[in-house]
């Protein structure tokens, strides 16, 4: 449902008692109440609790052991109803005989799927490369039920394997 918030057009600011017109009073009550709809969040500092703009939810998972070629559940993070911002962090680990050559990060809504934004990087890495990487930036997470956030590593790679540790983070917007 849309809230008409232009100003009034033809009606003056002030009625005959000096007070502002109805018209005028009206807008000010439609625009305080746009305003408690978004909610304030929190402003003393405190952490947002449950429900709140600014809530934050965490998850950590891993080491989990990579296949190479194949996506990954590193870490899930159930969400309640509601907006989110989903973003990670994955470290992939290469065993010493290991030859990277690929690595990506992501989070997505489907479980062992990369999702629309990830973070990838490709190169002869060195033979048992630690690789650090970010999921390319937030996902927005939005449902009016509970919904499942899953933090996601592909890697490939040749000879002995490699394993992927990693946290996922989601902060209410709204």
């Amino acid at each position: 449902m849309a809230i008409n918030l232009k100003p009034p057009a033809d009606p003056p600011l002030l009625g005959n008692n000096a007070q502002h017109s109805t018209a005028w009073a009206d807008y000010h009550d439609r625009v305080a109440a746009a305003l408690k709809q978004l909610g304030t969040g929190v402003t003393d500092g405190s952490d947002a609790t449950a429900g709140q703009v600014g809530e934050r939810l965490t998850a950590s998972g891993g080491p989990i052991g990579l296949t190479s070629n194949a996506a990954a559940n590193i870490a899930t993070l159930p969400l309640p109803a509601g907006d989110f911002e989903v973003w990670g962090n994955i470290h992939f680990t290469a065993a010493p005989a290991t030859h990277p050559t690929e690595a990506v990060a992501g989070v997505s809504s489907a479980s062992g799927a990369l999702g629309a934004v990830y973070e990838q990087v490709g190169a002869p890495f060195n033979t048992g490369a630690n690789i650090q990487l970010g999921t390319g930036g937030p996902v927005r997470f939005s449902s009016a039920g509970a919904q499942t956030a899953y933090l996601v590593a592909f890697a490939v790679f040749t000879a002995a394997g490699m394993t992927a540790s990693g946290t996922i983070w989601a902060r209410r917007v709204r």
